[in-house]
């Protein structure tokens, strides 16, 4: 299990594709084929704002 940082901001699908600068749709298409790092919680679906930033700058190189 996954140690959790409670200074992280955890962010819904809007949020993401507004700080990425994508359409919602395009998130959720990295989701689906895995590619970008989610989390569910009570069936929702939502995004760690320090994973989606490290997975960015791993995307990076």
């Amino acid at each position: 299990m996954k140690k959790i940082n409670v200074n992280d901001e955890i962010l819904n699908i809007k949020e993401v594709a507004n700080l990425l600068k994508v359409h919602y749709k395009t998130i959720e298409r990295w989701r689906k084929t895995r590619s970008m790092p989610y989390i569910k919680l009570s069936g929702c679906v939502r995004y760690s704002k320090l994973d989606v930033l490290r997975w960015l700058e791993l995307c990076k190189q």
